[in-house]
């Protein structure tokens, strides 16, 4: 090979080698591009957490509150059959017997054909009987205790509530 020719052959090769990006820089950008996104994903992340805290009627607890309220009212409009620790038994206003308690991280009230969510994000609920202690011992209200998680603050929330039952004739 002439000195020509191996010139000609290097810059060949020189010109072939330089073509598009190498895997070091694409490896290179890749963990500079992620360094600066986590930073900026960590602030989006805590901003979405105080508009949340700031917006009372999203939080976990209002809506907590928005199903006990419910609950009560529609306790109040039929008749409480059986009150178990997790389970309360009712005879709605239209004379189906419908059931309240937590099923797969949701506050439902079912009565046989449809399903109510009255809360999400839901870990438990708490049902005691008060009943009067003077004879006859009859019931006269049910203390309600519910227990959620806050799905942006992760933070579990309690909110009770307790529902005088009118005297039945």
């Amino acid at each position: 090979m002439t000195r020509s020719n191996m010139l000609r052959y290097k810059q060949r090769v020189s010109k072939f080698r330089r073509r598009g990006i190498g895997l070091i820089e694409v490896i290179v950008c890749t963990a500079l591009v992620a360094v600066m996104v986590i930073p900026i994903a960590g602030v989006i992340r805590a901003s979405g957490k105080s508009i949340a805290r700031a917006d009372g009627s999203a939080s976990t607890e209002a809506e907590l509150r928005r199903g006990l309220r419910w609950l009560g009212d529609t306790i109040r409009d039929g008749d409480v059959l059986v009150v178990r620790a997790r389970q309360l038994q009712i005879r709605l206003s239209s004379g189906d017997v419908a059931t309240i308690r937590v099923r797969r991280g949701a506050l439902l009230l079912d009565d046989g054909s449809i399903q109510t969510t009255l809360a999400e994000n839901v870990r438990d609920i708490r049902f005691t009987e008060l009943v009067r202690t003077t004879p006859p011992s009859t019931r006269i209200g049910v203390s309600m205790v519910l227990r959620a998680r806050d799905p942006v603050t992760r933070l579990w929330v309690t909110v009770d509530s307790t529902i005088a039952i009118p005297p039945q004739a």
